[in-house]
């Protein structure tokens, strides 16, 4: 009977073992089997010197959580009437693809003055294909810096091409700010262009710049739907100079070396506290010297008396 059992305990640990692989190799089956969706966005920048760049990012869902694809081949291209391929870039460590287009370059302009991008992703075997496109209407931006005796002002600009002309783009928000070691400081608050394109917007004079007092001041064009990410910078000498060197600082609180009075004040709180000290040790001992009298005192007399 028991090895009747010992017998029936191995067959189904063998039959375990077989079921367990068999699922391992279903699940690893169905995995390689299945595509997975990416998600291919484009955003549009034109930089100070109107070079423009295209950025690309290529995302896909693995467990719910958002990872970028590496090493991925993007294609860049111009599409309309016929598609003009423009490049073909890898994905960075972030899933992004950057292409830069020269300012010289002929972009193929349609009537209405519009561009239009595409970056597309041939998929592989393990995710799938995916294209994105956007629309973008190419737009000028002019920073002008504007000093009279007593004020100093920033005027901008926003003009797009119009049948051979420029003309001025109405009522668009403009970010108007300074650039500061780690983020931008805006300046102004109304800052919508009028009926001619302008916005003027008078510049702090309390700004610290660099050693000799330069600035970048920049204009900006955010997430607009017609014409993308557009910026403007200009450097001025409009700041405070602002001093890097290092230089010894004169005896206070905040410096290494402490004021006299704070010195003076600390010998003569910690004079007084060793003298009180030594005071007491004195007195310690004077009352034992004392006490040592005073008992040989005693001492003699009783002796007398006896």
């Amino acid at each position: 009977m028991k090895i009747f059992q010992y017998i029936l305990g191995i067959v189904f640990s063998i039959g375990m073992a077989f079921f367990n692989c068999y699922s391992t190799m279903a699940a690893t089956k169905t995995i390689s089997d299945t595509i997975l969706p990416v998600e291919l966005t484009l955003v549009y920048n034109k930089l100070s010197d109107n070079t423009i760049e295209l950025t690309a990012s290529l995302l896909t869902k693995i467990n719910d959580v958002t990872t970028p694809l590496v090493n991925k081949d993007i294609s860049f291209s111009f599409a309309g009437d016929s598609t003009k391929k423009i490049g073909l870039i890898k994905t960075n460590i972030d899933g992004k693809a950057i292409l830069q287009i020269s300012p010289n370059y002929i972009l193929p302009t349609k009537v209405d003055g519009s561009i239009k991008y595409l970056v597309s992703f041939d998929g592989d075997e393990l995710y799938s294909n995916s294209i994105a496109e956007i629309t973008i209407k190419d737009i000028h931006i002019e920073l002008n810096l504007i000093k009279t005796d007593s004020s100093k002002s920033v005027e901008v600009i926003v003009t797009k091409d119009s049948i051979g002309q420029r003309v001025p783009v109405k009522q668009i928000e403009v970010f108007l700010g300074v650039k500061r070691m780690l983020s931008l400081l805006r300046i102004g608050e109304n800052t919508t262009t009028d009926d001619f394109g302008k916005v003027i917007i008078d510049f702090p004079n309390d700004l610290p710049g660099d050693s000799i007092g330069n600035l970048t001041v920049l204009a900006k064009i955010q997430d607009d739907e017609l014409y993308g990410n557009v910026e403007k910078s200009v450097i001025t000498n409009w700041g405070l100079p602002v001093s890097f060197n290092s230089e010894e600082l004169p005896p206070s609180l905040y410096s290494d070396a402490a004021p006299l009075w704070m010195i003076i004040a600390v010998i003569v709180l910690l004079g007084g506290a060793w003298i009180h000290f030594l005071i007491v040790i004195y007195l310690i001992i004077k009352m034992k010297s004392a006490g040592k009298k005073i008992i040989k005192k005693t001492q003699e007399t009783e002796i007398v008396i006896e």
